[in-house]
């Protein structure tokens, strides 16, 4: 679990260095003498494309597999609680039986 949340953590970061790197080139003083700016700029464009496609995907990984653990211990604390609720009524017929 903490491997996904570093991977997702991770990837933001990427994402974000990606984010800056594209506003540094996008304002840079000298573009429009820059012989390859556009194709530059779409490079970097498709990098942080990918960047943000794989962000997500580590997102949509971790939080898959938090939901699933948390389905899962919540199945466990359902069947604890009926497993307790039946005890107790078994109990308590035991107390009404013995009593009457």
């Amino acid at each position: 679990m903490t491997k996904l949340r570093d991977n997702y953590e991770k990837a933001q970061r990427k994402l974000e260095t990606a984010d800056a790197n594209l506003k540094k080139f996008h304002t840079r003083s000298d573009r429009l003498i820059l012989a390859n700016f556009d194709e530059r700029l779409r490079e970097l464009e498709d990098i942080r494309c990918e960047y943000e496609q794989s962000r997500t995907l580590s997102r949509d990984i971790h939080a898959t597999e938090t939901y699933i653990i948390a389905s899962e211990e919540y199945s466990i604390t359902i069947k604890l609680f009926y497993q307790y609720l039946y005890e107790e009524n078994q109990f308590y017929n035991n107390i009404s039986r013995y009593l009457s």
